[in-house]
């Protein structure tokens, strides 16, 4: 019985515990990585899905909210008529603006 109750009162980290911190290991270095190279947008595209995988698994409005930081800043120095749409659609499927994501693969979807 004391067993039982130690197990169940232990602060030992859970798995979710250890995945949470691994992707937050992960995406202080793809932060890094971002900052390192301010001009290359698939930087900021791999920064946002981080934080959409975080997002995913803790199910953070503020982990969204840092995606969506993430690709507007590589929108913001992608040349015209690249960048992260793909990302962008995913997102905005997640966010549930059903009414934006095909328009978000608009420019993917000529390629097709």
């Amino acid at each position: 019985m004391t067993l039982v109750l130690w197990l169940a009162c232990s602060s030992a980290p859970t798995g979710h515990d250890r995945a949470v911190a691994a992707l937050d290991a992960e995406i202080a270095g793809l932060t890094r990585l971002a900052e390192a190279h301010p001009d290359d947008w698939a930087r900021f595209e791999a920064l946002a899905g981080g934080h959409q995988q975080r997002a995913r698994q803790v199910g953070g409005f503020d982990d969204l909210a840092a995606a969506e930081d993430a690709l507007a800043r590589a929108f913001a120095i992608a040349p015209a008529g690249s960048g992260p749409w793909t990302s962008q659609a995913r997102l905005d499927f997640s966010l549930h603006r059903l009414d934006r994501v095909e328009p978000s693969l608009g420019p993917t979807r000529s390629a097709c």
